[in-house]
């Protein structure tokens, strides 16, 4: 029998709320398509930081492509999705710093690419985004694999900030 090819979803709620259970019909449209679904979880802000749940979503890719194959993925065949803090956690998945990052495409819907602003928003006291965190966190400071197919989307009722960061 052939490997399936395998897809990651990350949750988004801006970093604070959600979990992958809110997210489970993800797995129905994906698997329907003949792939295998792995929908990831993360801890939440306030009560960890951002480098944690970055190292979470890595460590879930590195799950992914160490063991797949067990369950009948191709981890050749590995592509990754996201929904605004998950498509901006999808992008620590291919980042400079994940090279060769193991990722076939990957398509970022809603995201947040520069986190600055979220210092001056209404999330900021709940989350508290330092300075440092939005250097180094921001994907617009990274480079990234360019072997990787990427595709970003932005519903047309969104607010401006995330139709000027996905431009």
């Amino acid at each position: 029998r052939d490997r399936l090819p395998v897809h990651m979803f990350i949750h988004g709620g801006y970093w604070r709320m959600f979990s992958k259970r809110d997210y489970s019909y993800v797995a129905e449209t994906v698997t329907n398509a003949g792939a295998i679904a792995v929908i990831v979880d993360y801890a939440l802000m306030p009560a960890v930081r951002m480098a944690k749940i970055v190292d979470q979503v890595r460590r879930a890719k590195r799950w992914v492509l160490d063991h797949i194959a067990d369950h009948g993925g191709d981890p050749d065949l590995l592509t990754v999705s996201g929904h605004s803090a998950g498509a901006h956690l999808a992008t620590m998945l291919f980042d400079g710093d994940s090279r060769p990052s193991g990722i076939k495409a990957a398509l970022l819907l809603g995201g947040l690419y520069d986190l600055k602003p979220l210092q001056m928003s209404f999330l900021a006291a709940e989350i508290a985004i330092t300075d440092e965190e939005a250097r180094r966190f921001s994907p617009i400071n990274h480079s990234f694999d360019p072997s990787v197919a990427v595709g970003i989307s932005v519903g047309a009722d969104e607010t401006p900030p995330f139709h000027s960061q996905a431009a």
